[in-house]
C-alpha cells in the first residue's frame, strides 16, 4: 500500500514550514501515535482523514486522465499527436 496524491492534493494537505532549515516547503504527516491502553506502548496508526490517498497502484490518476485500456501504445502516440515530425 502507498500514498498516492496529486501535486494539488499534496498542496492542499500539507503544511508549510515557517521556519527552520526547510522555511517555505511543504511536509505532510500521514501517522500519528497514540497510546495503547493494555500495553502502555506508543502505536502509529494512520489518519482516517488520508485514507482516500491509499492505493496499490496509479489506477486513479489513468481514469481520471481519460485513458480507459490502460497505458497508450507509444508509436501511436508519436505518429498521432500534434507534435509529431512533419
Amino acid at each position: 500500500m502507498m500514498w498516492i496524491m496529486s501535486f494539488a492534493e499534496f498542496v492542499h494537505e500539507a503544511n508549510q514550514n515557517k521556519n527552520g532549515k526547510n522555511i517555505e516547503k511543504r511536509s505532510i504527516w500521514f501517522n500519528g501515535k497514540r497510546k495503547d491502553k493494555a500495553t502502555g506502548k506508543l502505536i502509529e496508526s494512520p489518519y482516517p482523514r488520508f485514507d482516500r490517498y491509499r492505493a496499490a497502484d496509479f489506477s486513479r490518476f489513468r481514469s481520471a486522465a481519460g485513458l480507459v485500456a490502460g497505458d497508450p501504445d507509444p508509436t501511436e502516440v508519436l505518429t498521432t499527436s500534434k507534435y509529431a515530425a512533419a
